[in-house]
Order: C-alpha cells, then sequence, then structure tokens
C-alpha cells in the first residue's frame, strides 16, 4: 500500500498517478540494482562464495594475515554458554487516591527516593505506620509490587569464530540478554538475574576473574571527550587496557616476533588500522565533539569512534548494543543506487567515503574470524545485506528465544511453522512481526480455521525442533578451555603500572583543560572578580582570623566549579 494512502494523505487526483508511476519506477530500479535488498538467501550466498575464494574486497583483512603471520598467534577458541537466563524486575506501585474513573487511572510506579538516616530509621518508619493506621485504617504497605519477567528461559551456545545477530522488536529483551552476557546488569532483590554465564568454563562472578576483560560491552550511547581528537581518544583507551604494547600471551616468543611487535608499538599499528577499517583516518585530527559547544565529526562517524574505542580493549567477547544507531546500512545502498543510475561524481565521492553499518560489521565478523572470537550484535532494522555477514540469528520475542541457528535456515523454520514471507518484505520487518498479533497476515493457511501462534508456543516449537534439541547437546559437551598463560592476565584489572596510570589520567586532563579555552577565560574573570571584591572589603585588616576565614572562604569557590568542569 502506497504511504500517501496508508498514513491518510491527502493527494490531489491529478497527482495520484505521476506519484503511483515515480514510486513504481523506483522499486523498478532497486530491484535492477540491488536484487539482494529484499533476498535474503541470494545474499548469503555471495557472502560465502566471496570468503571461500578470499575476494571480499577488504583489504583489512589481508593487512591482519600478513601481522598474523610474523606473530604466529595461538589464539583459544572462545566458547559461551548461557543457561536457563533470566531477568525479573520487581516495581513498587502506589494506590491513587482517585476511583479509577477516568481512562489511564490506576496504580502507578512509585517514586524513587533516596535513602537518607532519617528514612531509614526505624522510628521513622514507625511513625510512618502509626501514621498510615490512623488516617486509612490500613497497618500494612500503602504499595503493591508488581514482578515482571524481562527474559526467561534463555539457553544459548556461541561457538568461536561466528558472529550472532541478536534480533527482536523493542522491549523483548535484546539489550539486557547482552548486558547479562557483559555481567552489568544491576543486581538486588529487586532485580533478580537468574541462570549461569560461562566463556570457556569460566562463570561469571568466579573468584581472582575480571569478568570484563572477557566481555565487552559497547552501549547505545556515546559517552566521549569533545575535546579529544579521535586519534586520541582511541589511543588513550588503547594504553589503558594494553600496557602500550601489542604482546599477548599467545604471540610466539622469538626474534621475529619480538621484532615485529617493537614496530607495532612505534607505528601505533592498531590504532591505524581500526582508524582506516571504520573510515575515521580522514576525521583522525578532528575533535570528537558534541552537541553544545565544541563542532566536531558526524553522527555517525561518533558512533564509530565508540566502537573502535571498545574495539581497543580486545575482548574475546564483544557485546555491540544497536551499533546502528546514527547509521544507516539502507542509505548506502541507495547512495551507490544514485551513483550507478546518474553517474554523478560528487554522489560516487560520498558512496566511497561513507562507512556504513555493513562496513562496519564485515570488520568486526572479519575480526572474529581470524581471532576465533565471539561477537554478538543486536539490530533493530538491518537490511538484508548486513544480515546477511551473520553466522547465526538469534530472535527473541517478550523476552523467549523462538529461534536460534543459522541464518539461512530461518525462512524455512517459519515456514514450516506455516507462514511466509510475502514478497519485496524486509527480512527483518517479517521476522520482528511474525510473534505479535500482525504475523497472523503472513499465515499460507488463509482460512478462518488457521491459527495464529503466540510467543510460547513459538518458543516450544523451536525448543522441540532439531535446532533446540542441538543447544541442548551442546551445553552438555565439554567446553573450551584457556590456557594458563592467557588465564594469568583475566585476573588483572589495570594493565599498567600506578606511575603509568597516572601519567596518562594527569596527561588527559591537563589536555582537556588547556583546550577548554571559555572555561579558562571564565576561570580568570572569576579570580580577577573575586580578588578585587575581596582584597578591597578586607584592606588593611591586621587581624589573622579574619585573613585565614578570607583563604577558607575562597578556596573553595575557586576549587569547586573547576572540578566540575
Amino acid at each position: 500500500m502506497p504511504f500517501y494512502i496508508r498514513n491518510e494523505v491527502d493527494i490531489p487526483d491529478n497527482l495520484q498517478d505521476d506519484l503511483k508511476k515515480s514510486l513504481e519506477g523506483v522499486s523498478a530500479v532497486v530491484a535492477k540494482y540491488d536484487p539482494g535488498l529484499h533476498i535474503l538467501n541470494d545474499e548469503i550466498d555471495r557472502v560465502r562464495q566471496s570468503e571461500a575464494s578470499h575476494e571480499d574486497g577488504d583489504p583489512m583483512k589481508d593487512v591482519l594475515r600478513e601481522w598474523f603471520a610474523k606473530v604466529r598467534p595461538q589464539f583459544p577458541n572462545i566458547d559461551v554458554r548461557v543457561t536457563n537466563g533470566s531477568y525479573t524486575v520487581t516495581n513498587y506501585l502506589e494506590e491513587s487516591s482517585k476511583n479509577y474513573k477516568s481512562v489511564g487511572e490506576g496504580p502507578r510506579r512509585a517514586k524513587q527516593k533516596i535513602a537518607t538516616v532519617r528514612s531509614e530509621s526505624p522510628f521513622f518508619k514507625l511513625f510512618l505506620a502509626i501514621k498510615r493506621l490512623v488516617t486509612t485504617g490500613k497497618c500494612g504497605s500503602p504499595m503493591t509490587k508488581e514482578t515482571k519477567v524481562v527474559i526467561d528461559g534463555i539457553n544459548l551456545v556461541m561457538e568461536p569464530g561466528k558472529m550472532y545477530l541478536i534480533l527482536g522488536a523493542p522491549g523483548c529483551g535484546k539489550s539486557t540478554l547482552m548486558k547479562m552476557i557483559a555481567g552489568i546488569l544491576p543486581q538486588s532483590k529487586d532485580n533478580v538475574v537468574g541462570g549461569s554465564v560461562s566463556v570457556n568454563g569460566i562463570m561469571r562472578g568466579a573468584k581472582n576473574i575480571i569478568w570484563s576483560n572477557l566481555v565487552a560491552y559497547i552501549d547505545q550511547i556515546d559517552r566521549l571527550h569533545a575535546r579529544m581528537t579521535v586519534a586520541e581518544t582511541l589511543e588513550f583507551a588503547w594504553r589503558c587496557r594494553s600496557g602500550g604494547t601489542h604482546d599477548k600471551p599467545f604471540f610466539a616468543k622469538d626474534e621475529e616476533a619480538k621484532k615485529a611487535v617493537a614496530t607495532a608499538d612505534e607505528e601505533l599499528f592498531f590504532i591505524n588500522k581500526v582508524m582506516e577499517g571504520f573510515g575515521l583516518a580522514r576525521v583522525r585530527d578532528t575533535f570528537v565533539g558534541d552537541q553544545q559547544s565544541v563542532r566536531g565529526v558526524s553522527g555517525g562517524e561518533k558512533k564509530r569512534v565508540t566502537v573502535g574505542e571498545m574495539f581497543m580493549l580486545q575482548s574475546p567477547v564483544l557485546c555491540c548494543d544497536e551499533i546502528s544507531t546514527g547509521l544507516d546500512g539502507k542509505s548506502s545502498a541507495f547512495l551507490i543506487l544514485f551513483k550507478t543510475v546518474a553517474h554523478e561524481p560528487t554522489v560516487c565521492l560520498f558512496g566511497l567515503l561513507a562507512a556504513t553499518t555493513h562496513d562496519i560489521v564485515k570488520l568486526i565478523k572479519h575480526g572474529g574470524q581470524m581471532t576465533q572470537t565471539c561477537k554478538i550484535v543486536s539490530l533493530l532494522q538491518p537490511p538484508p545485506g548486513v544480515v546477511a555477514l551473520f553466522d547465526e540469528i538469534v530472535l527473541l520475542s517478550e523476552g523467549r528465544i523462538i529461534y536460534c541457528g543459522p541464518a539461512d535456515g530461518i525462512i524455512d523454520h517459519f515456514t514450516s511453522l506455516g507462514y511466509s514471507l510475502p514478497e519485496r518484505m524486509d527480512i527483518a520487518d517479517w521476522l520482528q512481526q511474525l510473534p505479535t498479533p500482525d504475523g497472523a497476515q503472513f499465515l499460507t493457511d488463509k482460512s478462518e480455521s488457521a491459527k495464529h501462534l503466540s510467543t510460547m508456543e513459538f518458543k516450544e516449537r523451536f525448543d522441540k525442533s532439531e535446532l533446540g534439541l542441538k543447544i541442548k547437546q551442546k551445553q552438555d559437551a565439554p567446553c573450551n578451555h584457556y590456557p594458563e598463560c592467557v588465564m594469568a592476565g583475566l585476573s588483572k584489572r589495570y594493565h599498567n603500572s600506578p606511575l603509568a596510570s597516572l601519567k596518562l589520567l594527569v596527561g588527559r586532563e591537563l589536555l582537556l583543560w588547556r583546550r577548554d579555552v571559555p572555561a579558562i577565560r571564565a576561570k580568570i574573570a572569576q579570580d580577577l572578580i573575586m580578588g578585587n571584591v575581596v582584597g578591597t572589603l578586607f584592606w588593611q585588616i591586621d587581624q589573622p582570623q579574619s585573613v585565614m576565614g578570607v583563604l577558607f572562604q575562597v578556596g573553595p569557590a575557586n576549587v569547586l566549579p573547576s572540578g566540575a568542569s
């Protein structure tokens, strides 16, 4: 259905025919120049053929092969397992004083209050209970509990060298699942994390193991310093996490390998190659910037800086949560389309410079394949060209897994359940709509007797399928283990000496302070005004107590604002 009919937009009759012809023309051109935009299996076949023939067009892969040939690493195979994972949240609802006659009235979530000495005092709580008993006649708490199951029954086995795509509608639990694997979910009596997560047999919460050395998590929010350049941001992260060297415990220790590591340390090899791979080399000396005062890189480039910064950690397991935020994989396809149709040199230039979601996912996949690590990425609406890059897909609905298996088998799985993919519909949109009430329109059987499956029924069908049974068999099989040389590094929280860490932090703060020119000018003006006021007010006073009082008052006024900035 055309968008102007679906959205009830009034279009003059004399323009509707022209608009309809234009839409049909665009669809025909897209089908001609980008036939894989809606055909997942064709894209997967093309990706596999290019990887098998080593003609994937990625020069970064050849550079990594040359580097690994010099250091001859013995990468440990990474094995991630989630067994009966769950997350339950308890919310406290307070009763409204109204009679709930209006729409939307009823219990509402209680306001979060900061615990103080007064509020946590038993005498204060007794006073509140007596007051409640006198006013309402009830001695119990006025709040009721509501328990919400965010995710439940999660069983996964993620193998080395593979990249997994977490798909699902908003609110299905994608971020919660990735945070559970990363070990950063809040835990308390009202936030209960169930099940177990292990990496090569190491359980989350194991003694003398720093979990962040095993699993890295890329948040949806960019947390970067606006007045640092792209290269400085990546270099700071790399030096903090690597100790300033490319050497690893599983690298060869002969003279050739040591020479290659020393050369890489001088050239900052890893930082430069990551910038080239993510399309950041041309903006390496540009400020990251923000939306308030500092002009810097674009929003898409800022997201790539965030991903590249977390790449510096070189963690065995990388969880990327909605890395397509600020990027548009489909827009690059249309850039290439317009370049092909119009032969416009300007558009061709932008098409070459744009590092899209497809390029970033491709780089992440190649890194995981060559290092035998595990990459987990969640995306909202990836195009088929991006979906084809993933080895396996994990489809979530209402916190339950309704599919986990190869990307090229997901359509066949739901086809066997009585659903069909409409012609020219995006695969990601189709998968997200299947477990919803709108999924009934995709039933192959259009009769009234046909029944649309619920989320729990989808989960039960998958658990009984061959793929679901295979996951249970893998969970019972022995897991991979780290060698002793690697285990020793997992217990280190800091990879630099205290003096080196102090030098890094002080150097960064001085750099940020020196570049914050407006703050420096404001501070100078503040000091001049404060000095004149205090100097004239206490002129020719000989009492030491007054002088000490002035110094005590002026000191915090000068120190606290600078610390806050």
